[in-house]
């Protein structure tokens, strides 16, 4: 079955790591299920050659469909606390 068929999504098969993330299948999905939803494998331009998404940008798409959270898994760069901090409170 694929995303978007008549059964919702295991939460977690699928990531925002680029901007053509599908807002309306994250907004559907949050529909059925209240509470944390948490992304957990994401990666931005800043440490990953794969992504094409600023922080910045990611933030505001994850507020956007309700996402509780959201795990920076970068490739090439670790992010160090202090920046990750500004982050969330940015």
């Amino acid at each position: 079955m694929r995303l978007g068929e008549a059964q919702a999504p295991h939460p977690g098969i699928y990531s925002m790591a680029t901007a053509s993330f599908p807002l309306t299948l994250a907004l559907w999905y949050r529909g059925l299920h209240m509470g944390t939803v948490v992304d957990m494998h994401v990666h931005t331009i800043v440490g990953s050659m794969d992504s094409d998404i600023s922080p910045k940008r990611l933030g505001e798409q994850a507020q956007a469909v309700g996402l509780t959270g959201i795990a920076l898994t970068e490739h090439l760069h670790q992010w160090p606390a202090d920046e990750v901090e500004h982050f969330r409170q940015e």
